[in-house]
């Protein structure tokens, strides 16, 4: 702690900030549960969001979806995995309460809701509580997945500085189903943070939905054919979801 203020900071943002983010995934290790920090090439080869869901009506809506989003992501290389130092918060308690913000000030961008879940839980309360940015890149559409949908997002009850949460949701054919669907699983999260801010509806400014959350299953199904939805059509669509959801928390309330 003798260092000069400028200097710790410069080392902390080497030894515990990365600018992409935290890129979890779920694992087991030695029979526990375990999440673990990986580089964003594994990330995509592991997010089961790009993969097709058989037996799903809208498998190739994601299917098209994707090879769009592949297609341009391949013109652009992939940032380099950056090595972190989170040890460094336990040196001392000085170190700790300095530095730890550093570390959880980054994105967490989650595989699945297991992914976010295990995060969560082993992160405990009150790291929780300094996360600003969560994205969520799979709700879970399985019936094992969709169990962790409602537990995993209510851990984030603590989490009432959180500036944004990214939702990446299967398809829907309306703002209404989506707002349904995040209300029934996210209401512990919403009703907290609304009411750490003194306003109910304060965490529908913070949801940011993913590109194709809103998509008309009745568009052209056929992969390499996806109609094509325009930025005005999106953009009213997401606006009209916000609508709904603040509908869904005033009629519930606290």
């Amino acid at each position: 702690m003798s260092l000069p203020a400028e200097l710790r900071n410069k080392i902390y943002e080497l030894a515990l900030h990365d600018p992409v983010g935290h890129h979890i995934k779920a694992q087991t290790r030695l029979n526990r549960h375990v999440a673990q920090r990986i580089s964003v090439q594994e990330f995509k080869s592991l997010n089961t969001g790009y993969r097709i869901r058989n037996g799903r009506q809208w498998q190739q809506v994601l299917s098209a979806l994707h090879q769009q989003t592949v297609t341009s992501a391949t013109t652009k290389e992939d940032p380099v995995y950056v090595p972190l130092t989170p040890v460094l918060v336990a040196v001392s308690k000085d170190i700790y309460n300095e530095a730890i913000m550093y570390l959880y000030r980054n994105p967490i961008v989650c595989v699945d809701t297991q992914s976010l879940h295990s995060f969560l839980t082993l992160i405990g309360p009150k790291h929780r509580s300094l996360l600003r940015d969560v994205e969520l890149a799979e709700w879970g559409y399985t019936a094992t997945q969709k169990a962790l949908n409602f537990p995993a997002i209510s851990l984030l009850a603590d989490a009432v500085k959180l500036e944004r949460l990214s939702l990446k949701i299967s398809p829907e054919s309306s703002a209404v189903s989506i707002a349904k669907k995040i209300y029934r699983d996210c209401h512990i999260f919403l009703d907290a943070y609304g009411a750490a801010k003194g306003d109910r509806f304060a965490a529908v400014d913070i949801i940011d939905l993913a590109e194709g959350c809103l998509v008309n299953r009745v568009f052209n199904l056929t992969p390499g054919r996806f109609e094509h939805v325009s930025e005005e059509k999106l953009q009213a669509g997401f606006e009209s979801f916000k609508v709904h959801l603040k509908q869904e928390l005033s009629y519930r309330g606290f």
